[in-house]
Formats: C-alpha cells, structure tokens, sequence
C-alpha cells in the first residue's frame, strides 16, 4: 500500500494536544496518521502502528507537506515531503522539515497580471462553444441578458448559502450544492476534449456561458503538479486535496489557471497506471448531483466519491472540504463576471 496526501501541517508547531492529520480507509484496511505534542508522527494502518522520530519545523508560518504512508508486508514506513522518517527509539535524532512555499496573503487570482495569457485557450473555447444562435424550445422564449445575470446572481447567492449551511452542519445539503455547481460549470468534455468548445443541448453552464459574453477568463490558482505516481504494488491511492480552485494565492509556486483547467485535472487516482481509475474535479461534481444530489438519486453509488468521503482530515471530511471549497471559488467567479459585465455596460 502507498499512500499519498497533500497537506498543511499545524500551526504552531508542535500542536498542544494530540491532532489527527487523516483517517482512510481503501480495500479493508483502516488507516491513520496523527501527531503528538512532542512533534512525532503515530501512523495506524490495520493492526500496524510506526511511531516516528520527532519532527522540528522552524519558520513563522504554517508548513505545507506531502506525507506518505507505505505499507511493506509487516512494517510500514513515513515519508515527509521525501525524506523518510526513522521509527522512534531512545537516542534517536530529531528530524528537521525542509522548508516548504511560504504563504502570499492578498492575492486574487481576478488581479493577476498573467489571467488572461493563462486562461486565453480556454476564452477561445468557450466563445466557439457559446456563439451560435440559440432558440428557444417548444413553449418557451429566450431568455434576455439581464434575465441570465439574474440567474447568476441567484447562484452565486445559492452557492453561499449552501455551503454555510453545510459547514454548519447540515451534510445532508451536500447534493443540493453539487447541483448547483453543476449547473453553474459542468460540461462534457468528451473523447479528447471534444466537447471543451462544441455546444451541448442538454449542457449549458450558467457561469461558462456568462463569461464568454465579454471573452472573460475565470481565473484560479492552482498547486503545483503532484510527483508521478509510485510503481509499486497494487493497492494505491493518492489524494489531492489541494486541487480545489481557489480565487486566492497559498504559496508562491501556485500558478494561474483558467477555472475549466482546474476543473479538468484529477483529484482522486486508485492505482499506478489505469487511466480509468481517476476522476476529476469536473467529473467528481457531476458523480455527487447524480448519485448523492438532488438531480438523481441513483441506485448506485460512486467509488471514486466513497474514497474521497473516506478521507477525514482535522478539517473535517475531504469531500466537503472540496464541494465548499469549490463553491465558494465558483461563487466568487460569478460575482466577478457580474460585475466586468456591469462595468462593459452589458448589463444593469
């Protein structure tokens, strides 16, 4: 088992108290990995334990590291950002984290010089995909232009609520938010991308096609490209939980992207090679409004949603750390658009 996970360490170092950094569970074996007060790592997977050697990290900021968990037969072995952690024992040294990316506060991805070069593909997919003419299906009219920034407007006000909702407490709201933000940015991409900029009559993204009114970008920022999957056995999973867009600079090595990018790229992959045992953000939205929301509510379910419910983090559950995550980044794009459409005098 190699298991992989992204992730912010706690501020200050070392914790108080005892903090669990995750708890998964993938092909029957339950696994977790806490730190303790004195700054060592306790990982559990099954009836396996590994207590590390303490960990020192210096810096006046929040650490960001990848920890990795490998099984191997009876033993298991902590990576920390590579280095690989020394099992605790009397005499043993601490071990010193290598300084990561330090934070950059005040950085919105609507203000970055480079938004429209990142996102400039993407601008031109979607005004192919949103220029034809349109009309209107049987017993109904077309919508004006201030009509759909109403709609928007209201989506990004259902996004918001949703998602404060759910953070306090109420995960049965869950599909409601996935439904939403399926309307506002889903899209079928297709064999090779095919669908990116061809139009679809069942699909048609609120916020996608609001902003190719004006050929505006939806920028985001994002992390940097995960290291390649590991070729080693055949019980794998990697996480990523930092690939939910943001509006907002984490580390000085995130680049701007355009949201459908974002969207695009993998966040949970079972195994090393199958291409078809990963699932994207994108495709991740559509998986919870189908089978979990209130779009459908399917007689089977997701295994690609099950392993990303599975992962619990001190922050909660990585599924709604996502959706709101997603939300809140989609909510804001649709202000933004709102608001370069009023400035054009495009609408009121």
């Amino acid at each position: 088992m190699h298991l992989f996970s992204p992730m912010w360490l706690p501020y200050p170092w070392p914790p108080n108290e005892g903090i669990l950094l995750l708890s998964t569970e993938h092909e029957g074996q339950e696994v977790s990995v806490s730190v303790l007060p004195d700054g060592r790592f306790n990982v559990q997977v099954s009836s396996l334990s590994l207590t590390s050697q303490p960990v020192d990290i210096h810096g006046p900021h929040q650490e960001f590291a990848l920890i990795e968990v490998v099984r191997v037969v009876d033993r298991l072995e902590l990576l920390l950002s590579g280095d690989l952690l020394i099992e605790d024992r009397p005499g043993v040294p601490r071990h010193t984290l290598k300084p990561s990316f330090s934070p950059v506060p005040n950085e919105n991805s609507f203000d970055d010089p480079n938004a429209s070069v990142a996102c400039q593909s993407w601008i031109q997919k979607r005004r192919q995909k949103f220029s034809g003419p349109t009309s209107a299906r049987d017993e109904r009219h077309l919508k004006t232009l201030q009509d759909q920034a109403e709609d928007l407007r209201n989506s990004a006000l259902n996004l918001k609520d949703l998602r404060e909702q759910v953070l306090a407490n109420k995960p049965r709201l869950l599909g409601h938010l996935a439904a939403e933000l399926r309307s506002s940015v889903y899209w079928p991409s297709g064999t090779n991308n095919q669908g990116d900029s061809q139009p679809t009559r069942n699909y048609n993204p609120l916020l996608l096609r609001m902003a190719s009114v004006a050929d505006l970008p939806l920028p985001v920022y994002g992390t940097l490209s995960p290291p390649p999957f590991p070729d080693i056995g055949s019980l794998s999973v990697r996480f990523e939980p930092l690939n939910a867009p943001r509006t907002y600079r984490l580390l000085k090595s995130d680049k701007v992207q355009d949201l459908q990018e974002s969207l695009g790229k993998s966040i949970v992959q079972l195994g090393p090679h199958s291409a078809d045992r990963n699932i994207s953000a994108l495709n991740a939205i559509k998986e919870f409004a189908h089978t979990m929301g209130v779009s459908h509510y399917d007689e089977d379910a997701s295994n690609f949603l099950d392993v990303i419910e599975s992962f619990k983090t001190s922050d909660g559950d990585e599924l709604t750390n996502f959706m709101c995550q997603t939300a809140e980044t989609v909510a804001s794009l649709s202000e933004w658009v709102l608001s370069e459409l009023k400035v054009r005098n495009l609408i009121l």
